[in-house]
């Protein structure tokens, strides 16, 4: 009783109908800022921060701070949990994020501004953005854990609100950027190097170029770049796209993180008062995070994460029951979940994601991905003025087409015109990066008799360089080998893939290599390891890193309908592939 009249402070009723009050003005502040509810935006923000503040008096009051930390606890551990999970299940993703955000324009052309320090960079950071990633999912997760079990919470509050500080960073830049400006931006570059020269030329006509330093080897300059937005933060990595057709938007984002600190807030400010879960707690805790689990679950439409998650958690509390002197504190909790996470990875990295969010998932519809974007709705606002009463005010399209005064240039005069986004517009999911191209130029003589020319040429509408997309979705079965690039090492053991594509080739199944690497790569790749095979060329890497995380890999696909995929450590041998290929017919 104690413990409960600790928590619910002077009026348990009273202090929980203002937590519930304060969570409603967090959602009125949220919605009335989002773009599509710019009308409202005074009311909706007037009613929600006059609610936070009249809540937040109402908690300090009746002292219920423990009790609002509590449920912030459960909400932000809950979501912690739930999106390391999406970060596990692909981290391989959430690092080629992290390596957008590490290019100069991006995170790095903040500092640049800020401090006037052109040279700094955090392109040296791209060469560790695996490492961070794992790093992030894992605090992610074991924090989270922490959250909901009561654990090490005033260590974990110190953690929590770094992350978060991070996490809003990177939101922060996303919904603020604007990729029309530009900085200064300094960069080393050899004498010898081509553009330098052409530059250097004619400095005078080059206003967006200035040389810092020069010797006899190289040349120091300060180059005008534009900035690079990050329009998807990847924080529920592609799983929201996945699911429900799009991520959340820069601005969404932001708002998400905002909420998040300000929950971390209340737990921080708590950090002394909470006190590790009694038994009762535990129950009441793992009971309330599966509503928010059930929800998210059947959101991403994946059922795997509710299991992993009640693992970590009931895991770590028997480990802290059952561990005996060594293990039964929150160090072998910690030990438990890091044990688990790097178990799950080592199984990720070999097997792709457990859960594919991706257009080329197994029983995707390519021929939908293609076609499942939406477009954006917008509208032109015009600010215009009356010339009789010099009044200015601003109207919409609508408006404007129609009042035919106002096309009366003697009494109205249109001083801007500005078009607004009311609905963002959804890209389909498998866009134009994906666009492998075959270059019928190159082919060798050997290769003018191979059956998958002669069936890609023959599905293709364009005969000059027939396009992969026409030809995928028409063809009854083909088998695809992607290899983004063809000179890593870990395409030194080709006899494997050299077998299927002989097997294919002979049994008139259509099979192609598509790569990024150029022409010359290519043909050097084929006398290395003697094979006769139609490469396609795909020139955005991104294009190909949908496809699987795993570099190489192999799909079957009929019809446009992905049925089968591999990643390189589960390339089917030849009795396999035979029972694959005859089963699929």
């Amino acid at each position: 009783m104690k413990n409960q009249a600790t928590i619910g402070g002077r009026s348990l009723f009273f202090n929980l109908l203002f937590v519930l009050l304060n969570i409603a003005g967090l959602v009125f502040i949220v919605i009335g800022s989002h773009p599509s509810q710019e009308e409202h935006f005074i009311l909706f923000n007037f009613i929600g921060y006059l609610t936070v503040l009249f809540s937040i008096g109402g908690i300090v009051l009746f002292q219920g701070k423990l009790l609002m930390a509590n449920i912030a606890r459960w909400l932000v551990g809950s979501i912690f949990i739930f999106s390391g999970i999406i970060k596990l299940n692909d981290p391989v993703g959430f690092a080629l994020k992290l390596e957008e955000y590490f290019q100069d324009g991006a995170l790095a052309f903040r500092i640049k501004e800020w401090f006037n320090s052109p040279g700094f960079s955090l392109e040296f950071l791209q060469d560790y953005a695996f490492l961070i990633a794992v790093l992030i999912t894992f605090a992610e997760l074991i924090l989270g854990v922490f959250l909901i079990i009561g654990g090490k919470i005033r260590a974990v509050s110190f953690y929590l609100l770094g992350l978060m500080l991070f996490f809003t960073f990177l939101t922060w830049h996303s919904a603020t950027c604007d990729s029309k400006t530009t900085f200064w931006d300094q960069n080393t570059y050899s004498l010898n190097d081509a553009r330098i020269q052409s530059i250097m030329s004619n400095p005078k006509k080059n206003k967006s170029l200035k040389v810092i330093e020069k010797n006899s080897n190289s040349i120091v300059v300060q180059e005008k770049k534009k900035t690079q937005c990050v329009n998807d933060c990847g924080c529920f990595g592609d799983a929201l796209k996945g699911s429900v057709g799009r991520s959340l938007t820069p601005l969404e984002s932001l708002f998400k993180d905002l909420i998040l600190i300000y929950f971390t807030i209340w737990i921080f400010l708590s950090r002394k008062q909470i006190k590790p879960n009694t038994r009762n707690q535990n129950i009441q805790y793992l009971l309330s995070f599966l509503l928010i689990a059930i929800f998210l679950s059947v959101l991403f439409d994946w059922y795997f994460s509710i299991i992993f998650s009640l693992f970590l958690i009931i895991g770590s509390l028997w480990i802290r029951r059952s561990g005996g002197t060594l293990l039964g504190n929150y160090l072998g909790s910690s030990i438990f979940i890091l044990l688990s996470l790097i178990v799950t990875l080592i199984y990720v990295l070999r097997n792709d994601p457990i859960k594919d969010f991706r257009p080329f998932a197994v029983g995707n519809n390519l021929s939908i991905k293609m076609s499942d974007g939406q477009d954006g709705l917008y509208d032109t606002q015009y600010q215009i003025k009356n010339l009789k009463t010099s009044q200015i005010k601003l109207i919409t399209q609508k408006d404007y087409l129609g009042n035919p005064e106002y096309w009366d240039t003697s009494k109205f005069q249109i001083l801007n015109q500005n078009q607004k986004e009311i609905k963002p517009e959804i890209p389909p999911s498998l866009g134009t990066q994906f666009n492998p191209v075959l270059n019928i130029k190159d082919i060798s003589k050997s290769e003018l008799n191979l059956h998958s020319l002669k069936a890609f040429l023959s599905y293709g509408t364009n005969q000059n360089q027939p396009s992969f997309r026409d030809v995928m979705l028409k063809m009854n079965q083909l088998v695809l080998l992607v290899a983004q690039d063809i000179k890593s090492e870990n395409l030194t053991d080709f006899e494997n893939y050299k077998k299927i594509i002989a097997y294919c080739e002979s049994n008139k199944v259509p099979i192609y290599l598509i790569t990024r690497c150029s022409i010359e790569e290519q043909q050097n790749f084929k006398k290395k390891f003697d094979i006769n095979i139609i490469f396609l060329q795909n020139y955005d890497e991104n294009g190909l890193k949908m496809i699987s995380r795993s570099d190489p890999s192999m799909l079957i696909i009929e019809k446009g309908i992905v049925k089968e995929k591999y990643t390189s450590y589960q390339i089917p041998d030849i009795e396999d592939l035979k029972s694959i290929l005859a089963d699929k017919i």
